[in-house]
């Protein structure tokens, strides 16, 4: 185990956003030091390095960030211009699948069918992005990498 000190609350958060999650996991107790401000991260040696070296002024992404970058995801995703756009798309699709219900899937021709089945598509990889987000916004600190495919549900093909 190492220990790395921090100037302040915040400097511990803006460093601990940029590392991995096992690297965030690595950390074992956050101490006062001998300041009232100062915090004092005990984490496994191995990743102490990569805390030591991390900005400590780089401000960790916040809740908006995340939401943010799900709408652009979501945007890109559907061709909207703006969030505005995006919303009236999906509201859109909502009234269609609305639509095809009354209809009876029993009388849907060949078309509707088909369309049917994109609607939920599309349905769940709006579902799948909002887990996403929900999950990213829920971490301690969000990771600096929120942004990163890895963090997200692929896009749509078809």
């Amino acid at each position: 185990m190492a220990t790395v000190t921090f100037a302040s609350a915040e400097e511990l958060t803006n460093a601990l956003s940029q590392l991995s999650e096992q690297a965030r996991n690595a950390v074992s107790r956050i101490d006062r030091g001998e300041t009232d401000d100062e915090r004092v991260v005990t984490i496994s040696a191995q990743f102490a390095p990569a805390l030591e070296a991390a900005d400590r002024t780089a401000l960790a992404p916040s809740p908006d960030d995340v939401r943010t970058e799900c709408a652009r995801r979501l945007m890109e995703t559907y061709g909207a211009r703006d969030t505005d756009h995006l919303t009236r798309l999906i509201n859109d699709g909502v009234r269609e699948a609305v639509r095809l219900l009354r209809i009876g899937e029993a009388n849907w021709t060949a078309d509707q069918t088909s369309r049917a089945a994109e609607l939920e598509m599309a349905e769940a990889y709006v579902d799948a992005m909002d887990a996403a987000s929900k999950a990213l916004r829920a971490m301690q600190p969000i990771p600096a990498d929120y942004a990163d495919d890895v963090h997200w549900p692929d896009a749509l093909t078809g």
